[in-house]
């Protein structure tokens, strides 16, 4: 552990202790309305407790590779930003326009499970048949049927 790495698990220390504060506060606001239906305050104080614990937390466990994660992963999305393909450049280079459907692909299968494999499947055939399409300069109003070129 180094100095950075302890003054943001001491940050994620802090926003826990700001959530039991916060906590107290919703309790003395919910004791002084009993008798009536929940108010707005409340509300407001529970997603802040809620809002300060969980960043809290993920502080504490993480430390600085919670930040360091969130750059890299800010980093990857500004080169997936520059590298795609315009639709006014001319040429299209289909291998790597391939390779980038596909890194497409597999990204949103890692994250969407199971359940959503047909869909991403589904998608990534379609962007495949755009990618012939453009290949082979058809127009859209030209029926498109697969592997006919």
């Amino acid at each position: 552990m180094n100095r950075r790495d302890i003054l943001h698990r001491l940050a994620g220390v802090a926003l826990v202790l700001g959530a039991g504060a916060s906590t107290l506060l919703h309790r003395e606001v919910w004791l002084a309305h009993a008798s009536g239906p929940a108010t707005g305050l409340e509300a407001v104080l529970g997603l802040l407790t809620f809002a300060l614990a969980s960043l809290g937390i993920l502080l504490v466990i993480g430390g600085a590779r919670l930040r360091d994660g969130w750059k890299r992963d800010c980093d990857r999305a500004a080169r997936r930003r520059e590298q795609r393909v315009k639709p006014d450049q001319g040429t299209v280079d289909a291998e790597a326009e391939h390779r980038r459907i596909m890194v497409a692909a597999v990204d949103s299968m890692a994250f969407a499970g199971g359940r959503a494999a047909i869909a991403t499947f589904l998608v990534m055939r379609a962007r495949q048949a755009a990618l012939d399409a453009r290949l082979v300069r058809k127009t859209t109003t030209e029926k498109y049927e697969p592997g006919a070129q």
